[in-house]
């Protein structure tokens, strides 16, 4: 049976395997259909026809020579969301993981066709054409051993489809100026808000980003498009101006066009909708800033200017909605494609060709375009979007304009739930003052609706003869739960109605999601108003449960972290940008925009900043889609595991092609040949350093530790350094007297020593300064906060074994510039200046010294000095201060540094130019900065393991609360790692009484437990 796989970018909280089982199983409940491979989740991986995983699990099933057979089998691949190659990790904004390479390891060695998908790469061509040779290479490869293929499973072709489904219009939020206190006196969502006509959301027209000069100059930017109201506005804009720039008297016949009143606009295939509240602010006259207007100045009435605004307003005649769109038929979406590029295609040219009253006119036109924007410059704008009331009166506009359900997207954990948290309390008092005002009338109402739920059960139970005593009691307390859940005032919620779901089935969905948390925690309040959180640091069962609800209509505000960018099907109506951050980039803010207008139910999505600065909207709607590049591809782990794969068949011709590819096609020297023959050169120096390491022995073939470092590749370079010190005996002397048994716990001393040697390896955290040197909440704080040394013997092996690393490289890198040396930049550029020296920069080195005295005596005798006799002092001092190159720059060498190097930093710092390396290449532990001073390490693994408050370790550790989680989910991982490792490799009865196996399987256990209690039901909530 062949496999199919869909590769995702990041695991999915929610198993895809029943979508999959839906589309592909006939009806039937064949479990073969599907299989899912994730970190967290894993199942039928290898018998499935479907199997959906992520690229790292792909990648461990093609490099793993057990599964050789499976690979062989697989008959397609889709990859989605390909862009992901340009990252370093796909997080929630941040990057802790080089996946990028991984995606290249996967397109490189699979050899069944694909699909790669992704809606933001800006250079598709240039990936296509690295496609494009990746295939050639193993068409070629294929013909040499006879088993190519037809020629069409080798051709690789790129489809671009440029337009979206639904169009997207993009607002500013601006809250009441009188509202923004915590006044919340009327907050009934059906009732006529306080505050109406303050809070508004203002239309941001693209072209309003844009400027004269850069039209000018550049044209009109293809990252901007227009949804049809945007062209009316433009076309209203561009008339209005051409009137304000003619003189009274001047073509008047020409200065006829249709008033904007009777201009209708559609967006669908649908009848003409009429769109008069967006177009008096264009046409009612020209909005200009102080800067503008003095721009702008008044039109001059010479021939030629006159001679083109007549052309130009005849021109933009033609383009008149009613000229272009004749007879009040309905207008389809192509048509008004058509006419947005006509639109575009008028305003550069005014712009490029019509010189000062073209650029007059531009400019008139987009200050009309231009919103005021309500903030003030000197608005906190991370206060504003941390206001709980401003966020509650934005959903309650949005809900009355008919615009939820909304995705409201903000980096912080932290603040995605105090909005949450801050909305429902809000929504909670509401109703409590409601309840109050009424009195009598609640309690009839709850009474009267007890009264139907009692009726309607005594009816059911009759009728069915009554259940067994356990059904009787699921029913009885289904009911109360839907009294509870009707007792919520629906004008306090924003929760929707569900009918694909039963109020049974969706309160057991709610306890399912909440489990272990209070009756009263904030998220369990929320969700039953419709509100719903997600990030990554949330129970997994609470985000499945929220992506159900979503896609069933019931949540209609979820406030998410970047876990839903990527690969989640939760599309929308609306996308808020709640603040700015550092990681709203131009691919996250495209990729969480592209969330808004539902395929098949809105025809127009909404995105919403909210408390972000104008530049950033400009950037944001400017910036260009991100270009993909690739990532540094070798490493001395991933030549362990090609050698390791290729030890498993070595007269496997077909493997070898395949690993071959991953050394002569990476994305990363696609265009550069010198580039793939240093890729070559970087191997030759990883299999020396695993020779040398004892992971090799002389036939190449891994040994000893090597299953150990391979097992860890993904912490390279920690993974070498851990092997180090396993091999020199550390943790064997720290369980040198624990005496393994089954239910023998680990003692605290015993779990403090291997933590702090693992603390120095894996997920290294540097101590900020500023957490360092506020000793007083050190002191007052359970979490020591600095990581203690370690041992002198410890200390030394780890800096013997960096050394070691460092001096080999250096060899390697002398021995490469010996047989290479003509091919070699000479060196002798200036790294600031860029002049390069001597000026006869074509001299071999052993002639600079004669250029040297030359200089130097020429010098001399301009000045009528003695040449020979100081111009051999001179030369005599050069030559006695003179520093032996290699491997340093020429530059680092006059500034008298030797090739004595202490670490990876240094030598990437002083190596001389033409070099390919990467500190991903030296496989050695950075303990020391540039200066050589020690790299002072949060404690955060050994603090969390004493007294497990996560909240001391965002107080006194200093570290946020989602990378604290991260960091702990990391490191627990290894741990697991290492454990599963070790019991591979010692086996049967040897393994049970091995006191390090035994140690490493309980401090496995232990950090596992202590990372799930990290968001446990006490620790989620909050004092």
């Amino acid at each position: 049976m062949a496999p199919n796989v869909n590769l995702l970018p990041v695991p999915s909280p929610s198993p895809p395997d029943v979508q999959v089982l839906k589309d592909f199983s006939k009806g039937g409940s064949d479990k073969s259909v599907y299989g899912v491979f994730t970190r967290d989740y894993r199942i039928n991986a290898l018998e499935a026809r479907i199997l959906v995983t992520v690229p790292a699990c792909l990648e461990i099933l093609l490099f793993s020579p057990a599964h050789r057979d499976w690979v062989a089998r697989l008959r397609y691949v889709i990859f989605d969301e390909i862009h992901c190659m340009r990252e370093g990790g796909v997080k929630e904004g941040g990057t802790a993981e080089n996946t990028g390479t991984i995606w290249e390891h996967c397109l490189l060695l699979i050899r069944c066709p694909f699909l790669a998908l992704s809606a933001t790469i800006g250079n598709p061509e240039q990936v296509t054409g690295w496609l494009k040779s990746v295939k050639a290479l193993q068409h070629e490869q294929d013909t040499k051993l006879g088993i190519a293929g037809p020629p069409a499973t080798y051709r690789v072709g790129l489809i671009q489809h440029a337009e979206r489904y639904a169009d997207l219009r993009y607002y500013s939020f601006k809250p009441g100026v009188d509202q923004q206190e915590s006044d919340c006196s009327n907050l009934s969502k059906g009732a006529a808000p306080a505050s109406q006509g303050t809070d508004a959301f203002d239309k941001l027209h693209p072209c309003s980003v844009l400027t004269a000069e850069q039209l000018q100059h550049s044209g009109f930017p293809s990252e901007v498009s227009l949804e049809p109201s945007d062209c009316l506005e433009l076309f209203h804009a561009m008339h209005a101006a051409l009137q304000t720039l003619n003189p009274p008297g001047v073509n008047e016949e020409l200065m006829q066009v249709f008033s904007p009143s009777e201009v209708r606009n559609s967006t669908t295939v649908m009848q003409i909708t009429a769109i008069q509240e967006l177009t008096p602010a264009v046409a009612s006259g020209p909005v200009l800033s102080n800067s503008a207007a003095s721009t702008v100045s008044a039109c001059d009435t010479n021939a030629e200017s006159c001679q083109w605004r007549a052309a130009a307003q005849a021109a933009l005649h033609k383009l008149s909605p009613d000229v272009y769109f004749p007879g009040g038929k309905p207008v389809s979406r192509n048509a008004v494609r058509v006419w947005e590029k006509a639109l575009k295609l008028q305003l550069v040219l005014w712009a490029a060709e019509h010189g000062t009253a073209g650029l007059q006119a531009v400019a008139q036109v987009l200050a009309r375009l231009k919103q005021r924007s309500a903030w003030d410059p000197s608005t906190t704008y991370t206060k504003a979007s941390n206001d709980p009331v401003q966020f509650y009166r934005m959903l309650r506009a949005l809900d009355q304009r008919d615009m939820l359900p909304a995705l409201t997207f903000s980096f912080e954990r932290t603040k995605c739930e105090r909005l949450a948290e801050g909305v429902v309390e809000l929504l909670e008092s509401g109703e409590a003052r409601r309840r109050e005002a009424s009195g009598d009338d609640w309690q009839r109402q709850q009474a009267a609706s007890e009264r139907a739920h009692k009726a309607a059960k005594a009816s059911r139970d009759k009728k069915l003869g009554r259940k067994a005593a356990e059904d009787a009691l699921q029913e009885d307390a289904s009911g109360l739960a839907e009294v509870e859940e009707d007792s919520i005032d629906p004008d306090f919620s924003f929760a929707g109605r569900v009918r694909v779901l039963s109020p049974r089935e969706l309160r057991e969905l709610i306890e399912v999601a909440t489990f272990g948390m209070e009756v009263d925690h904030p998220l369990k309040r929320a969700l039953l108003r419709g509100i719903g959180v997600h990030h990554s640091g949330l129970p997994t069962k609470y985000r499945q449960v929220v992506e159900i609800l979503f896609r069933c209509h019931y949540l209609r505000v979820v406030i998410a972290t970047g876990t839903l960018a990527y690969g989640i099907n939760m599309p929308c109506r609306t996308v808020v940008f709640a603040g700015d951050h550092i990681f709203l980039n131009s691919l996250q803010f495209r990729q969480m925009a592209g969330r808004a207008g539902r395929r098949g139910f809105d025809s127009l999505g909404h995105v919403i900043f909210w408390a972000v600065p104008s530049r950033k909207c400009t950037s944001l709607l400017l910036s260009p889609v991100p270009r993909l590049h690739g990532n540094f591809p070798m490493s001395v782990s991933l030549s362990l595991r090609m050698l390791t794969l290729h030890s498993a068949a070595p007269e496997d011709a077909q493997l070898q092609n395949d690993l071959l590819r991953l050394l002569q096609r990476p994305f990363y020297a696609c265009e550069d040949s010198q580039l793939q023959q240093k890729m070559q050169h970087l191997f030759q120096f990883s299999l020396h350093y695993l020779q040398l390491q004892n992971a090799l022995n002389a036939q190449g073939r891994p040994v000893q530790l090597a299953g150990m470092a391979m097992h860890l590749f993904w912490t390279e370079p920690a993974n070498f350094a851990f092997v180090t010190l396993l091999r020199k005996g550390v943790f064997h002397r720290i369980c040198a007297g624990v005496k393994p048994t089954a239910d023998a716990p680990l003692s605290d001393s015993v779990a403090r020593d291997m933590l702090l040697v693992l603390s120095h390896v894996f997920e290294r955290v540097q101590l900020a300064p500023f957490v360092q040197a506020d000793q007083d909440t050190i002191r007052t704080s359970p979490s020591k906060v600095i990581l203690e040394p370690l041992s002198p013997e410890v200390d030394g092996l780890l800096a013997a074994h960096n050394q070691e690393a460092v001096d080999n490289l250096v060899a390697y890198i002398t021995a490469y510039i010996s047989s290479n040396a003509e091919a070699l930049p000479p060196g002798n550029m200036l790294p600031l200046s860029g002049f390069t020296y001597p000026p006869h920069a074509a001299c071999h080195p052993s002639q600079q010294q004669l250029v040297l005295e030359a200089g130097v005596s020429s010098d001399l005798a301009q000045e009528g000095g003695d040449t020979s006799e100081l111009g051999g002092q001179v030369s005599g001092a050069l030559q006695a201060c003179r520093k032996q190159h290699h491997v340093s720059s020429p530059c680092v060498s006059l500034s008298g540094y030797d090739e004595a190097f202490c670490s990876t930093q240094q030598l990437l710092q002083c190596m001389r130019p033409g070099i390919l390396l990467d500190a991903a290449s030296v496989p050695s532990v950075q303990m020391t900065n540039r200066n050589g001073q020690v790299l002072p390490l949060n404690r955060y693994i050994l603090d969390y393991w004493g007294h497990g408050q996560k909240q001391a370790l965002v107080h006194a550790n200093g570290m946020r609360e989602g990378d604290a989680w991260e960091h702990l989910r990391t490191f627990a991982g290894i741990v697991q790692a290492i454990s599963t490792a070790m019991q591979k490799m010692v086996k049967g009865t040897a393994a049970e009484s091995d006191p390090v196996v035994h140690c490493l399987g309980k401090l496995a256990e232990g950090c596992t437990a202590k990372h799930k209690a990290f968001n446990s039901a006490m620790q989620l909530q909050r004092g």
